[in-house]
């Protein structure tokens, strides 16, 4: 399965692509009690950032 999403991204000619390897339930979490995740970090179209640092409608978009 994700040999197949991947190579629906490269058939597509899509050649950047950007993942979140954690669980909207520890992004809520963090949303809730951020003191205790200050050290996690997302990708955001092209950087990386302590999620605790990105404003709530960006936080909300990366759960969507």
């Amino acid at each position: 399965m994700w040999r197949d999403y991947m190579k629906t991204w490269h058939d597509l000619g899509i050649n950047h692509v950007q993942f979140n390897m954690v669980d909207n339930e520890i992004l809520y979490a963090t949303q809730k009690e951020p003191e205790k995740y200050g050290e996690l970090m997302v990708r955001i179209a092209g950087y990386s950032a302590h999620f605790v640092e990105v404003n709530k409608i960006t936080q909300d978009a990366i759960i969507a």
